[in-house]
Formats: structure tokens, C-alpha cells, sequence
């Protein structure tokens, strides 16, 4: 098994794919009335991380690609301080994630959303609760974070997180990610198991839709009290997220398969194809901001 290969192949098969579903789904939207847009919207969502799901089955059983991070029977109570981790970061990053939102529309970033009214919230729950958390974490922490770990593993939390980041090509979105793919890549790599990443992703991305329906009042982010507030939020979320960890028993990891060295054509390969889907990622990135 060549992993640095593997999972760099990977890594660009889905961000092609994601272009590829996201160009179809473009064009079937000049094709239909303004009111079937949203539903084209989710269906795209939907299909991308589908597209996730069969480019690793499809890396693992061609490139015999098996990961130790692979999804295994869960314990409850790990699954518990699963939730708990996906609820604590989003809570720690919450405050801090307005005021990156406030001074990216002051700059000029286009601000996109989601309708999650009326019957909508069945597609929101099914894209982004179920099928985006298997999606993206099959590729970002159970290939990506193995595919990239060379001995030191919080280079390979670090990459991954930010490749994950970058995947949804949106400066709204980037520094919330990055926090939340930094815990569920520390979460894989403890765990050895992909359930628990999967877990706490549901829990982040179900708390956003249970707040839209929440009437909350305007939060005063000019007041210096608010500023204060949101760091030491922060700080207790980040205390908290590291306690939990801690107690969360680390399991050895257990590789079934033998690591064969990749060749220096195949590692300039690998190297070329995560460069590349970076720059494509930061392309559009960009874009956003014209």
C-alpha cells in the first residue's frame, strides 16, 4: 500500500468531482423554475459526498488503500464525548465566527446561505448531518490524515484540517473548519476510528440548523464586553475540547496492510496532485472576494 500516493489521489479526485457536480449542477439550474433552485442546490451537496463515499471504496479496492482510521464498532461513552467535542466547538468558535463573517462582508466576500425553512431543513439534515460528515470524513481524516502522516502526526492533523478548509472554497467557512477539522483530526487520530470524526461533524453541523430556528437577539459586537466574552468562551470551549481528549483512551494504531515506499515519479505525483488541488481550491477561494 503507497499511502502518500493513495490519499493525494484521492484528495484531487474530489475536489475534481466537486467541480464536476457543481458545473452539472449549474447548468440544470438555468434549466429550472427559480423555485426548484434550492432543491438543485442540496441535491448537488448530496451527490458531492457521495462522490466521496465511491472515490475511496473505489482507491481502496484499486490501490488496496486501507486506512487504520476505517470506521469500527463504537463505544457509547466515546460517542458521547464525540457529541460533546462537535457541541464545544462550535459554541467555542460561534462568537469568534461573527466577527470573521462581519469583516469579511466589510470587505466585500459574498455572503451565501441555505434555506432551511419548511420542508428544506429534511434536505439540510440529510446533506449536511448525514451525508456530508461521511463524505468528508472518509476523504479529510480517515485517508487524508493517514495518507499524510510520515511520523509526525500533528503535521498530518494540520495538513488535513486545512485541506478540508480549503475543500469549501469559502472565507465564510474557512477559519470554523479549519478549528473544527484541527478536533476531528486529533479526535481520528486518539480514536483510530472513523466514527467518532463522523460523530462530532453531525453534532457541529446539526447545531447550525437547530440555531436558525433560535429568535436570538443582535449581539453587540462593538462592544469591547462582547470581544472579552468571545475569547473567553473560546478559552473554556478549547479547555473543555482538551479535557475530554485527554480522557478519550489513545489506541495504538494497527496497520493490516504492508506500507511499501512510493517511487520518486509516483511521489512527484502525489506531490503535483496535492499542490494542485490546493491552488484550485484557493482559486475559487479568491474568487469570492471579487
Amino acid at each position: 500500500m503507497k499511502k502518500f500516493f493513495s490519499s493525494s489521489l484521492i484528495w484531487i479526485a474530489s475536489i475534481v468531482s466537486i467541480l464536476l457536480v457543481q458545473f452539472v449542477g449549474s447548468l440544470v439550474l438555468l434549466a429550472v423554475p427559480p423555485s426548484a433552485a434550492m432543491a438543485v442546490q442540496y441535491i448537488v451537496m448530496a451527490l458531492v459526498q457521495v462522490a466521496n463515499v465511491l472515490i475511496v471504496v473505489t482507491t481502496r479496492r484499486k490501490l488496496n488503500f486501507v486506512s487504520p482510521y476505517m470506521p469500527k464498532r463504537p463505544s457509547f461513552i466515546t460517542a458521547v464525548k464525540s457529541v460533546a467535542l462537535g457541541a464545544l466547538t462550535f459554541v467555542g468558535m460561534y462568537l469568534v465566527s461573527q466577527y470573521v463573517f462581519v469583516f469579511l462582508v466589510y470587505i466585500g466576500v459574498r455572503a451565501s446561505y441555505l434555506d432551511i425553512s419548511g420542508w428544506y431543513v429534511v434536505l439540510a439534515v440529510l446533506t449536511t448531518v448525514i451525508l456530508a460528515p461521511i463524505g468528508e470524513e472518509a476523504v479529510f481524516r480517515c485517508s487524508l490524515t493517514y495518507g499524510f502522516n510520515f511520523g509526525k502526526t500533528y503535521v498530518a492533523v494540520i495538513l488535513s484540517a486545512l485541506a478540508f478548509a480549503l475543500m469549501h472554497m469559502s472565507p465564510m467557512q474557512t477559519f470554523y473548519q479549519f478549528a473544527l477539522g484541527i478536533v476531528l483530526g486529533i479526535l481520528i487520530v486518539r480514536t483510530q476510528n472513523d466514527v467518532y470524526p463522523i460523530i462530532a461533524h453531525a453534532t457541529s453541523n446539526l447545531l447550525v440548523i437547530v440555531l436558525s430556528f433560535i429568535p436570538l437577539p443582535a449581539i453587540p459586537l462593538c462592544n469591547p464586553l462582547t470581544v472579552i466574552i468571545a475569547v473567553l468562551v473560546l478559552a473554556l470551549c478549547a479547555m473543555l475540547v482538551l479535557i475530554i481528549m485527554k480522557s478519550i483512551p489513545k489506541r495504538e494504531e494497527c496497520v493490516t496492510v504492508e506500507i511499501v515506499k512510493e517511487s520518486n515519479s509516483e511521489r512527484s505525483l502525489a506531490i503535483f496532485a496535492c499542490v494542485l488541488g490546493a491552488v484550485i481550491c484557493l482559486v475559487f477561494w479568491i474568487s469570492s472576494f471579487f
